[in-house]
């Protein structure tokens, strides 16, 4: 995957994941790798959650996963298998890109 070519730094709306090289379509970028939490443990101060299942997220890790921003125009979409997730181009990503997917998917 790419994660070793991902970098965080400032996007227009706090921190976002910047590519440093091209990033072809329809590629594997990252995988999420926080803890799975149930629904029922959620707090209201988790906002880097990511729903994996309907009473399923997967938390924060303390990587640059945590830092993948929405847009309403991304440029990558989330693949879910089980309780994993994964990060995938939609297109090719030009080098200095910021990564995106939509959140409401």
């Amino acid at each position: 995957m790419y994660a070793k070519y991902l970098q965080v730094k400032q996007a227009k709306t706090g921190l976002g994941v910047f590519t440093k090289l091209q990033i072809p379509a329809n590629t594997a970028i990252l995988e999420f790798t926080g803890d799975i939490i149930p629904k029922d443990k959620l707090s209201f101060e988790m906002s880097q959650v990511l729903q994996v299942g309907a009473d399923r997220f997967i938390g924060p890790s303390g990587a640059v996963d945590d830092y993948v921003n929405h847009s309403c125009e991304p440029n990558c979409l989330v693949h879910i298998v089980g309780n994993r997730a994964f990060l995938y181009s939609m297109y090719v990503i030009p080098v200095g890109a910021e990564l995106t997917f939509d959140y409401s998917t």
